[in-house]
């Protein structure tokens, strides 16, 4: 670590004093076979750390519930009653600590720091918070988090490294990783009755200027539209004026079934005074689908749009990145596609 040894911080000198020693490291995130961000990189950390020698456990603060359990050989200790665990992940670190005396103790957590609450923190020895930050600037509670003498904060981003040290907070940098055996381009998608292109498959035409989103449609307290769903809406019913070829497909839970927005509602209004009737194509039901049946659904997309987290910031315009140039043979009237797959 850049200068960990001049470092303030105790735990980041700990650290910097002995880089290469096996740990006992329990990991908190989501449970590693989650079909969600947070699920998935655990997946991928942990057995890393595994491989490189390191005794490595889970704390789940989803996917696990009312039992101990073993994936992949690696012990998974499960939630507590408070929704983020902050009830037992320091309990589950001591007794991690417990079984490995021998080893140095080390607590990496992955999820949003702003949720961890408690004097019990402070038993934890060492922490390594891989932090998500979204908000400019970085908010207070991430900040107080990210600045406990206990805590080193790993920014998962460029952008949230360059918000933690604006603040005055010292940071370590590490991107989250790709799994090319999922994250592969794909074309067509193969079904029983053939393989079809994903646009085919997708009932969507091939030359429209498909927008995509993908977000959680979850859980924003006091009604909190959390996601941005209302402004990308909004945003593309103005802009679909314009545009007439354009689909804004949206990937997530479409009725609002854990705590947040029924977007089938909230889509009429939003389309375009000229194309109101068009305010869906398609709608689809089901549990969460594994990360290899959607996925192939990226490759319909023009571009996508980018909207940040709604927590105690100013809102920000919608952000358009585009991905492929759409060819503009044929103009269709805009819609907006909610497919329900579970967040």
């Amino acid at each position: 670590m850049a200068n960990a040894k001049r470092s303030g911080n105790p735990a980041r000198r700990a650290a910097a004093d002995k880089p290469t020693s096996r740990k006992a490291i329990l990991v908190s995130s989501n449970s590693p076979w989650s079909t969600t961000g947070y699920g998935q990189q655990t997946a991928q950390l942990t057995r890393r750390l595994s491989g490189d020698g390191h005794s490595v456990a889970i704390a789940s603060n989803y996917g696990l519930e009312g039992v101990v359990q073993s994936w992949e050989g690696m012990k998974h200790f499960p939630r507590g009653f408070d929704i983020y665990s902050n009830d037992v992940i320091p309990a589950h670190m001591a007794a991690w600590s417990h079984e490995h005396p021998d080893l140095d103790p080390l607590l990496i957590t992955l999820f949003d720091t702003w949720v961890f609450k408690g004097k019990q923190w402070d038993m934890v020895d060492r922490i390594a918070s891989w932090v998500p930050v979204d908000h400019q600037p970085c908010p207070p509670d991430v900040l107080a988090w990210c600045r406990r003498s206990n805590v080193t904060p790993i920014a998962m981003s460029q952008f949230g490294q360059r918000m933690l040290l604006d603040a005055g907070v010292p940071c370590e940098y590490a991107p989250h990783a790709i799994d090319t055996s999922v994250f592969t381009p794909t074309d067509t998608i193969t079904m029983r009755d053939g393989t079809v292109p994903v646009r085919q498959f997708m009932d969507v035409p091939s030359d429209a200027f498909v927008i995509g989103m993908n977000s959680a449609n979850k859980g924003g307290q006091h009604g909190l539209n959390r996601k941005g769903f209302a402004e990308a809406f909004l945003a593309f019913g103005m802009w679909s004026q314009q545009r007439t070829d354009a689909v804004l497909y949206v990937h997530t839970e479409s009725k609002g079934a854990m705590g947040g927005i029924d977007l089938l509602y909230l889509a009429k209004p939003a389309a375009s005074p000229r194309t109101a009737s068009a305010s869906l194509t398609s709608t689809r039901t089901g549990s969460a689908y594994p990360m290899r049946s959607w996925l192939p659904s990226t490759r319909a997309w023009t571009c996508c749009s980018s909207l940040p987290s709604v927590r105690a910031s100013a809102s920000r315009p919608l952000r358009l990145r585009p991905l492929a140039r759409p060819s503009r043979s044929r103009m269709r009237r805009p819609s907006l596609s909610c497919w329900a797959t579970g967040g």
